[in-house]
């Protein structure tokens, strides 16, 4: 997109943020760590997480139950270290509404690189935040935790997936799942709506690839391709058309879709599913386009083939919306559009209802994308140069052709929707929309001016109100990870409170340690994690 500089962005890439996140209100869109590699990014209703390389874990956004893990139950606008889990290094992470789950690796130690081999070693679960359900894991239920403490009852195990849900969690270990907090709606898979604190584990009579979930339902994966939803059936995202919006407490196979699954994703009230030919299926509920059929189709409890003009590595969904990867690393989505955080362009709030390209990505490589309930985070990385980067004025060329909005809907039975459905194009960025882009970027400006100036009258009275009631002390957390921001640094006062500096080369106190930062000259949304 015009006037957006990456050339920043180093070889190992970056974190982009869009919608609603403490961290993104404040204008950084993009982050990275110095001297480590984020490998894995979550997103909850609207707190956030990601793994290092390194096996550290970072989180922020709202805290009010704990869900950050950092011990306290303050917000953090920028990404903290969770210094309790360094004992042992972190290999997954799942967001909730306001818990959060990790996996370790207990002997990561003895190993030098990334990845891990082939055999994963053994590691513990963790959870933090609100217990009220008991889906933390621990019998304390009812209350809640601001530090990560393990999940009752198992032992350690390779853990290779997590997935929380509104007041659920699920984890995969060797082709088993384990189930435990709110059952309500049936979402554990129990035959049953007893919530439970303790871990159970869910067979569906076959070994298990993948799982997720959504709000208040669940679905999984199996080794030989077959999906299983359970859970709150409202609007039909359960994908089951004899069984339309029955909710229920026992898995059932999604029988309509034609071709083996590798992945399924839970959005609020929708459900996408991966295909190994690259294809996507989407069924439930999409009054704001989470589902990607156009117009005429919202709402749908039989799976709906995307017409795609690509083949797809990944989809995630929302909590209303939809982020789609395609085999070349880009990224579109479509959905609700509130808060920009379909990233559609600057001050484009409006809803998405067929996939739709990131133009703001479409020359970095994107590898993850996570969504959330008001917010998208990505992982992407500067794609190779070629010899045709000056023609395109980029470093990779934006894919061509069409997103329809004409589905097919149970293994190969076309159904063309009404004549209401639009044909999309994925074009080169031209000059016009360099031009269309700049008055947008211009609008954009003048918001955010608005919004920096209301950022400073509340950031003075944040510092009178912590004057009055806060005694700040030098913590070792505040000391490990200092955020450098839109040409402003974090500076302590004598008494080690964070304030905000002016932009420019300042010293940086952490701990008994002084280093000079490098603050970037041009005013671009940059976040850099020290």
């Amino acid at each position: 997109m015009a006037g957006i500089d990456d050339s920043d962005v180093p070889d190992s890439g970056a974190v982009f943020i869009f919608g609603k996140s403490r961290l993104a209100e404040k204008l950084p869109s993009k982050f990275w760590l110095k001297n480590d590699r984020v490998l894995h990014v979550a997103c909850g209703d609207e707190h956030s997480a990601l793994v290092a390389e390194s096996g550290r874990v970072f989180v922020f956004g709202p805290n009010q139950w704990g869900q950050l893990g950092l011990g306290t139950s303050t917000l953090a606008d920028r990404p903290s270290c969770i210094k309790s889990l360094k004992h042992e290094k972190c290999k997954w992470v799942a967001c909730g509404r306001s818990h959060t789950v990790f996996a370790t690796v207990s002997t990561w130690g003895q190993y030098d690189t990334f990845p891990l081999p082939a055999a994963p070693e053994s590691g513990k679960l963790y959870a933090c935040g609100s217990n009220e359900d008991g889906q933390l894991g621990v019998k304390t239920s009812g209350s809640s935790s601001p530090l990560p403490g393990p999940v009752v009852s198992l032992t350690p195990t390779p853990w290779t997936m997590l997935a929380a849900g509104c007041d659920h969690s699920m984890a995969l270990t060797e082709g088993r799942v384990v189930v435990w907090g709110s059952d309500e709606e049936g979402q554990l898979g129990q035959g049953q709506t007893t919530s439970t604190a303790v871990p159970s584990h869910l067979d569906v009579g076959h070994p298990v690839r993948w799982i997720s979930c959504g709000y208040h339902h669940s679905a999984l994966v199996t080794e030989a391709g077959e999906v299983w939803t359970w859970g709150d059936g409202e609007g039909g995202k359960l994908g089951r058309a004899t069984d339309d919006s029955v909710s229920t407490s026992v898995p059932g196979q999604v029988t309509a879709i034609g071709h083996r699954a590798i992945s399924v994703a839970c959005g609020g009230s929708h459900t996408a599913v991966l295909t190994d030919s690259g294809q996507v299926y989407t069924f439930g509920s999409g009054p704001c386009g989470q589902l990607g059929l156009g117009e005429s189709v919202l709402e749908s409890a039989s799976p709906y083939l995307l017409a795609l003009p690509f083949r797809v590595t990944q989809v995630c969904c929302g909590e209303n919306f939809t982020a789609i990867v395609s085999d070349k690393g880009q990224l579109y989505t479509c959905g609700d559009g509130r808060h920009g955080k379909l990233c559609q362009g600057p001050g484009n709030n409006a809803n998405q209802f067929t996939p739709a390209l990131v133009h703001r990505l479409a020359h970095l490589h994107v590898d993850q994308v996570a969504c959330g309930g008001c917010h998208m985070m990505v992982r992407a990385r500067p794609r190779p140069r070629t010899g045709r980067e000056g023609q395109n004025g980029t470093q990779g060329q934006a894919e061509t052709g069409t997103v329809r909005s004409i589905a097919q809907t149970g293994g190969n039975s076309g159904k063309q929707l009404s004549s209401q459905d639009t044909v999309r194009k994925t074009p080169v960025i031209t000059a016009k929309m360099r031009k269309m882009d700049a008055r947008y970027e211009g609008r954009a400006r003048e918001r955010q001016k608005k919004q920096r100036e209301m950022d400073v009258k509340q950031r003075e009275m944040d510092v009178k109100q912590r004057e009055m009631d806060v005694t700040c002390d030098r913590s070792e957390e505040s000391r490990d990870c200092t955020v450098h921001c839109a040409g402003r640094h974090r500076v302590r006062d004598s008494n080690g409170c964070v304030k905000d500096g002016e932009g420019g080369r300042g010293n940086v106190d952490k701990g008994n340690n002084s280093k000079e930062a490098d603050i970037p000259e041009d005013k671009s949304k940059l976040c850099v994690v020290l």
